[in-house]
């Protein structure tokens, strides 16, 4: 993934602007590819998640050309394709783009659910060595979130660690980030 750290504040200012302007076609691209591949509807909702999840690891799975060229805005171009430290396989750049894309939908799915969290540049004291420093991050009470980061890591520990496929992983982390986050004074849950 690019290492953000290395930017300055105003660099992170102009990723931030471009990565948000670029989510709504990723989202569109994401549902001309579930149309081509007989996948779910993407209904907004955090219930829709579980078979957007099923989908996903399917679709990981089958690693088939999707007809695109280039790289998404967080990854360090040069990465994919290639093995690990024991030779374990990496993603492709295939599948780094359906993470993109499917990242980009999480993302959308839980701002509607938390409509007070905000896409933010995330800093901290420079003196703190922090690998989020300076990367776009969705922050709400919660705390903060990199929903790319989150699919890339589920992704990664299928292809490359062989762990379970967890289908609901998706479903599991919206609804851990909404009960996390505490109900606003005066409001009630009924």
């Amino acid at each position: 993934m690019r290492d953000f750290m290395r930017l300055s504040l105003e660099e992170a200012e102009a990723y931030r602007e471009s990565y948000l302007a670029e989510r709504p076609q990723l989202v569109e691209r994401l549902r001309r590819r579930i149309a081509r591949t007989g996948g779910p509807e993407l209904d907004g909702t955090v219930e829709g998640l579980e078979a957007l999840g099923v989908w996903f690891f399917e679709q990981l799975d089958a690693d088939a050309e999707d007809g695109l060229a280039g790289s998404p805005s967080w990854w360090q171009p040069g990465a994919e394709n290639g093995s690990g430290f024991f030779g374990e396989k990496l993603l492709s750049l295939r599948q780094v783009r359906l993470v993109d894309e499917v990242g980009a939908y999480l993302g959308q799915v839980l701002h509607a659910v938390l409509p007070q969290a905000r896409w933010v540049v995330y800093r901290r004291d420079p003196k703190i060595r922090d690998v989020n420093q300076h990367a776009t991050v969705l922050e709400g009470p919660f705390g903060i979130f990199k929903p790319e980061s989150f699919v890339y890591g589920e992704a990664l520990g299928v292809v490359m660690y062989r762990e379970p496929v967890n289908p609901q992983a998706l479903h599991e982390v919206v609804t851990f980030l909404i009960d996390e986050s505490p109900t606003p004074e005066g409001c009630s849950d009924g």
